[in-house]
């Protein structure tokens, strides 16, 4: 996962890719076990500033996009995603 958070005048401009096979379980006719992201948060100081629930219907690696308010130069940003099978990754970065 690649976290890029910097700071523009009054908000915060997060931009992310989750490394990720985003499998949706059907390829060109057969069958494939399913591997997808299906939610992902971001918090800054305990609080939530991103949360949201996604399908399979996402690209491999996706990228997200987003901004918030309430956070300043040096505070952390931690992101965390998990997927269908359990499994899930937890990142930190510093806005800049």
């Amino acid at each position: 996962m690649k976290i890029r958070a910097k700071f523009r005048k009054d908000k915060v401009e997060v931009k992310m890719i989750l490394k990720h096979p985003m499998e949706s379980g059907e390829i060109a006719g057969r069958t494939k076990k399913s591997h997808y992201i299906t939610h992902i948060q971001a918090k800054v100081n305990g609080n939530v500033v991103y949360d949201v629930d996604s399908t399979s219907s996402i690209s491999k690696d996706p990228f997200f996009k987003f901004y918030f308010t309430g956070a300043k130069k040096g505070d952390k940003i931690e992101v965390k995603w998990v997927d269908n099978q359990g499994k899930s990754e937890t990142k930190k970065a510093k806005i800049k």
